[in-house]
């Protein structure tokens, strides 16, 4: 008579599931509470607000129709008066060249205007995943973890 060796044909459950779960609820947490943060001023209305937000959504909106090599040599007549600004020497660079690029793959039909509203919410909101895995190589899951959280 053969005997059924249940060893073999048993599934055995990672105890690792409740840790990862832990680690994937807390970096939901984190992201999600990153997110309702900064997107707080959209309750006044979906506006850019202040002068920085503005500069940047036409620095970005000059890229897009003009692209990076007219970018580099603009010279904005329109601040800084009288004598106008170089913005590729003045400006944050990257921020427009970051922005221009993701709106052209995930834009959508959006409008740049509206895209520039919700780059900032969503890219700072990522950031706190960035930072776990950075902290976590650096210091353990832990570390990263709470480094996420801290983010906010």
């Amino acid at each position: 008579m053969l005997e059924s060796n249940s060893e073999l044909v048993k599934v055995e459950k990672s105890s690792h599931y409740g840790r990862y779960l832990l680690i994937i609820g807390i970096l939901v947490i984190s992201f999600s509470l990153s997110f309702t943060l900064r997107a707080l001023p959209l309750e006044y209305g979906f506006e850019l607000t202040e002068f920085d937000p503005f500069f940047n959504y036409r620095a970005t909106q000059f890229m897009v129709e003009n692209g990076l090599p007219a970018y580099l040599e603009w010279h904005d007549d329109l601040t800084w008066h009288p004598y106008g600004r170089d913005i590729s020497a003045t400006s944050q660079v990257m921020l427009h060249t970051s922005a221009a690029t993701l709106y052209q793959i995930f834009g959508l039909g959006s409008s740049l205007y509206d895209f520039t509203i919700m780059f900032p919410v969503v890219v700072s909101s990522l950031t706190a995943i960035v930072i776990f895995v950075l902290v976590r190589t650096i210091g353990g899951t832990t570390a990263g973890l709470f480094a996420s959280l801290f983010l906010l």
